[in-house]
């Protein structure tokens, strides 16, 4: 006689996060997004997930998720730098399961007033704030302006 019993089942897991930042670099007046892929064997509480941001003053600021997508595996955080602060901030992206494992991601994102930077040595006599002539092809010039 062979009796069958299925093993008990646990979560011994925490939360598997891939997040990434859009962008990881900004200039001041934008908004970065935080997404994140949350996903779990036993299931996520949707109310412990959360983001700490860091500004360079040292100044933390708790976002609740903007938007859940896909099942609710995909969350979606919209950081607004208010203070427009120039600098690097830090990022905690926190998931609690249902069992109480916790997950921590953290990572960079900056704000800056040189977010487009033209670093070819074909764009010569180009200066910021001015109007300079880019060599699109060797047949005709292409006036942009830089600010």
């Amino acid at each position: 006689m062979i009796i069958l019993v299925n093993p008990p089942f646990y979560d011994d897991e925490a939360p598997f996060v891939d997040e990434t930042v859009l962008p990881g670099v900004q200039e001041l007046g934008g908004t970065v997004n935080i997404v994140a892929k949350i996903t779990d064997n036993a299931g996520v509480s949707k109310s412990s997930i959360q983001l700490e941001i860091t500004d360079p003053d040292e100044n933390v600021t708790t976002l609740t998720p903007t938007n859940f997508e896909h099942d609710d595996m995909v969350v979606t955080f919209t950081f607004e730098n208010t203070e427009n602060l120039l600098g690097d901030f830090t990022y905690k992206l926190t998931a609690k399961d249902v069992s109480g494992k916790t997950q921590e991601k953290t990572g960079t994102f900056t704000y800056s007033s040189d977010v487009m930077e033209i670093t070819s040595s074909r764009f010569v006599n180009i200066t910021k704030g001015g109007i300079g002539i880019v060599t699109i092809s060797h047949t005709y010039s292409q006036p942009i302006i830089i600010s």
